[in-house]
């Protein structure tokens, strides 16, 4: 590193810096102009020039190595390419104003020998203000870059390629062709993407998704869904803190309608992200969506509510649903024995044993309801769940006609357990889990 300069005392600096560093081999640093001292800070007024620089070795030297220890993932990655960056810089009264380009090239990035970024490029003219909001956007935009890549790939899914025109200027980040992004063999297109303060904590970004219509067959959940989603979302607002997504999603669920509202994320760049959302399914027909749980046959005709959910992990984390059954011409209300024993061993964590069991399956194969009728709730951890019919003092999940039929009354009104003894149980309605040998107290 070479530093030049001519001291000087009217104002108080450097008149003249030239500053100059060569980083190993790995790229060339350089800076020339007047540096002041005002009252209570520095001011700066020059230019900066980054050229030459392998990201390769940056990246081993500056994040890889010193930081694999803390994160050993990063020690597997790999990360190729060269970058140049040039700004014309003015420091004043602790604010920084800098324009210029940042230029990248060829670079790949891949994680473990596999290519998780491949061929990209960037071509960025750019203004930014630190210290202060940035200025007023003109009238006009300036020229716009170029952002090129030919492969993202995330988990299952490959992105790509994409030419887009971007800028970054006066502390706003603009993209002007829109985005498609794969999903669940259909695609979520984002348009309008605008950044607010894309450098600062206090970043906020606007945008708008189009969710084409998605097939929930091939949605991954463990039960094959049947039905369709789609819908616009707009707008979609994002921070540091959280992404709230307004409009909806609307569709099919198992012959009723289907509707999702109140989409947004807790916490998006964080450990405790959580996705939230309002779930309406409307005229669900019982047969074809018990048999494709598994867990016993129920004719007839329902509406579902899930509300206040939230999914963290994976998991949901708290939850208030409520089932409640519907009459329709010509649709029978009938509920099969195996389907009363998995809302048994839900409802009380004890199946239906017993020799009476016995002969009503052998004479039995279902059973007419007049109603049914629960909600579940999930908070902290507890899960519990209550009976929607209230009759002669009693809580019924399901409600039998006058002359023939079964009753499953809840007898613990205060039924509460932890989340992961429900999962237990709907392991063994599911038979994925053997389950403890639960009888039936007198």
């Amino acid at each position: 590193a070479s530093l030049r300069g001519r001291a000087s005392t009217a104002p108080a600096g450097i008149s003249g810096l030239d500053f100059s560093a060569s980083l190993g081999g790995l790229g060339r640093l350089a800076a020339s102009g007047n540096l002041t001292r005002n009252s209570k800070d520095w001011d700066f007024a020059g230019k900066a020039k980054v050229s030459g620089a392998e990201l390769s070795g940056l990246w081993s030297t500056f994040v890889k190595d010193p930081l694999s220890a803390a994160s050993p993932g990063l020690a597997k990655t790999a990360l190729s390419g060269g970058a140049d960056l040039f700004l014309d810089i003015a420091r004043k009264s602790g604010v920084t104003d800098v324009s210029g380009r940042l230029s990248i090239r060829d670079m790949d990035l891949s994680d473990a020998g596999a290519e998780t970024v491949k061929g990209f490029a960037l071509d960025l003219p750019l203004s930014y203000r630190f210290g202060a909001p940035g200025p007023d956007i003109p009238e006009g935009m300036p020229d716009w870059g170029r952002l090129a890549v030919q492969k993202i790939k995330a988990g299952s899914v490959t992105l790509g390629p994409y030419k887009l025109s971007v800028a970054l200027m006066r502390n706003r980040f603009w993209v002007r062709e829109d985005i498609s992004i794969p999903i669940f063999g259909s695609a979520v297109t984002l348009s309008g993407i605008r950044v607010m303060e894309p450098l600062s904590p206090g970043f906020s970004a606007r945008l708008t998704a189009v969710v084409g219509d998605i097939d929930l067959a091939n949605i991954p959940s463990g039960m094959r869904l049947a039905g369709r989603i789609g819908g616009t979302l707009s707008p979609v607002t994002a921070t540091m803190r959280k992404v709230t997504l307004g409009g909806s999603l609307t569709g099919s669920f198992f012959g009723g309608s289907l509707a999702v509202t109140g989409l947004g994320v807790d916490d998006p760049f964080g450990k405790g992200r959580t996705i939230l959302a309002d779930v309406a399914m409307k005229g669900v027909a019982l047969e074809p969506f018990t048999k494709a749980l598994g867990a016993g046959v129920v004719l007839g005709v329902v509406d579902i509510e899930a509300r206040n959910v939230a999914i963290a992990q994976g998991q949901p984390v708290a939850f208030d649903l409520a089932v409640r059954s519907v009459r329709k011409k010509g649709v029978p209300q009938k509920v099969s024995l195996a389907a009363v024993n998995s809302i048994s061993v839900l409802s009380s964590g004890s199946g239906l044993t017993g020799v009476g069991v016995g002969i009503l399956k052998g004479v039995f194969d279902n059973f007419p309801y007049e109603a049914m009728g629960f909600s579940c709730a999930l908070r902290n951890d507890v899960f519990s769940v209550r009976g929607l019919i209230r009759e002669g003092g009693a809580e019924y999940l399901v409600k039998r006609p006058l002359i023939r039929g079964i009753n499953v009354i809840n007898r613990n009104l205060e039924n509460k357990i932890s989340f992961s003894d429900m999962l237990e149980r709907v392991q063994r309605v599911r038979g994925s889990g053997p389950g403890p040998d639960v009888r039936m107290g007198q």
